[in-house]
């Protein structure tokens, strides 16, 4: 083909690729691969690139369309979205791609590394991994191009996506597995296998419902200190203990006599016992807190010094064991109190000092949270305990208040 004749083809490629980015079906370019109907407000995208499909053939122009998007945003990031779809295809056919089962076996072998330096627990390592194995597994022979944002959403909200045979996924649990999702793309694309982030933006559909925590009231607490104390001594003092601190069950498990502040009276918590691996951590949010010391408190620690070695409280092998909860409940059943699970007395001290009027930030910084709408939640649930409490209010005029002025006398 002369030199003349090949020019002739491109010029008229260019001038057929025009036509139909233009003027096709008499829509109007609004914006680069973004056109708008004549006579009704929806917007057509279409976009392209060149990509080497198969290495012994010259590039070829692949096209993606969406239609009938109602309004301008959405058509803008509907562009980005097919962009950034050519662009992780054109990676596929380059041999940077990669299948949802190896990403997620890469992904893996980071979490490992993360634990062994300590950046992450091994909860947090063992719920992802798990997590991702048990809902993603149908994604394992796909190849990460293929996972389209539209897909991932539709996973994600998916009727199919359940605890088992007879449960849905609850939204709690799927805003987990999202997260989760989004790691693995993250990570691909720190390593330059992706181009883009196809789980973000995406949304859980439906109204998510707020629950709030199973918590005792303080009397409830107080029957079920006096009776372990008939049952099972060393579980009234731990119970004791966490109600007036407020720790978790981790916490209270690793607490040792040499973060106890005698002077000053305060309660240093430093590490957390993981259950799992049976070793002690650093505390959840890896920041050590302190805790006041109040009379009921010290009064306990008083009982225990010297009872169980460096530790404060008994090594309890049930606890050990992780059937705090299991001994907790049968013990609220025997009094028909409200079950809970043992991380139930963390809440309760917080509802309890919360309804005495002590700052939520205050509150916060004692227990631990890392974020203050953790420790606002419990402010929402407080509804309960406060009931009637309005019932004084009155427009009636109270006797006892009212005080009679002596009549002025007349001069």
């Amino acid at each position: 083909m002369s030199e003349d004749q090949n020019n002739s083809s491109k010029n008229s490629n260019k001038k057929k690729l025009e036509y139909n980015e233009e003027n096709a079906d008499g829509w109007f370019k609004e914006k680069d691969g973004i056109f708008r109907h004549p006579t009704q407000k929806i917007y057509d995208v279409r976009v392209y690139r060149r990509i080497k499909v198969d290495a012994n053939k010259p590039p070829k122009q692949v096209f993606k369309r969406a239609r009938n998007i109602p309004s301008l945003l959405q058509a803008i990031q509907k562009r980005n979205e097919l962009i950034e779809e050519l662009a992780q295809l054109a990676l596929k056919h380059e041999g940077k791609d990669a299948t949802w089962e190896n990403a997620c076996e890469e992904y893996f072998g980071k979490l490992e590394s993360r634990y062994k330096d300590k950046k992450i627990s091994f909860n947090t390592m063992d719920t992802t991994i798990s997590t991702l194995k048990k809902h993603t597994a149908q994604w394992n022979k796909l190849w990460l191009s293929d996972l389209t944002s539209e897909k991932v959403e539709n996973f994600i909200n998916s009727e199919d996506l359940k605890k088992n045979e007879n449960e849905k996924v609850k939204s709690a649990t799927r805003v987990n597995i999202l997260k989760f999702i989004r790691g693995v793309f993250k990570y691909m694309i720190d390593k330059g296998r992706m181009k883009h982030n196809p789980a973000m933006g995406i949304y859980i559909r439906g109204k998510k419902k707020l629950s709030y925590p199973t918590v005792m009231k303080h009397n409830e607490m107080i029957s079920l200190i006096k009776y372990a104390e008939t049952v099972n001594p060393e579980w009234a003092f731990v119970y004791t203990i966490g109600y007036f601190s407020g720790c978790r069950s981790g916490e209270l498990f690793s607490m040792k006599w040499e973060n106890v502040d005698w002077d000053n009276k305060l309660l240093f918590i430093r590490e957390n016992y993981d259950w799992k691996t049976e070793t002690h951590q650093p505390t959840k949010g890896k920041k050590d807190r302190t805790i006041p010391i109040n009379k009921a408190l010290l009064e306990c620690l008083m009982k225990l010094r010297g009872k169980y070695g460096e530790y404060i409280l008994p090594r309890i092998q049930d606890w050990k064991n992780g059937k705090a909860a299991q001994i907790i409940r049968q013990y609220q059943k025997a009094l028909k109190i409200r079950q809970t699970k043992f991380h139930a007395i963390r809440g309760t001290f917080i509802t309890q000092m919360l309804l005495q009027n002590v700052p939520v930030i205050k509150v916060q910084a004692i227990v631990g949270h890392d974020q203050l709408s953790t420790t606002l939640l419990y402010v929402g649930m407080l509804a309960e305990e406060t009931r009637g409490a309005t019932e004084v209010l009155t427009l009636d005029p109270i006797a006892s208040n009212i005080v009679e002025l002596p009549a002025k006398k007349a001069k």
